[in-house]
């Protein structure tokens, strides 16, 4: 007949610690976890923009932001420039052959 957020009001002003159990909806809604930064909005070059959890520890001086991971092959260029030392014609050449 009442909410667990009721209960867990009324059991609160009678004195008795508690706490309510929340499900992964109760989560997503909580307005004190949004604002506290535990529920994010990511921005997915294909999804669009949809709410997310977000690191669990907050620090002060090492905030962490939200981002998708990349797309498949978004990277691949620049690993093989960085990492194996391609040229751009190396990277040409395996585009022509439709390695990448």
């Amino acid at each position: 007949q009442h909410t667990k957020q009721k209960v867990m009001e009324i059991l609160g002003e009678g004195g008795i610690p508690c706490g309510a159990v929340m499900n992964a909806i109760d989560i997503h809604n909580d307005p004190h976890l949004k604002e506290r930064g535990m529920i994010g909005t990511m921005n997915h070059p294909v999804r669009g923009s949809f709410d997310m959890p977000g690191f669990p520890v907050q620090l002060q001086d090492s905030p962490v932001e939200i981002e998708p991971a990349p797309l498949l092959g978004q990277h691949t260029k620049e690993v093989l420039e960085d990492i194996l030392g391609l040229t751009n014609e190396d990277l040409a050449e395996l585009e022509n052959e439709a390695i990448i």
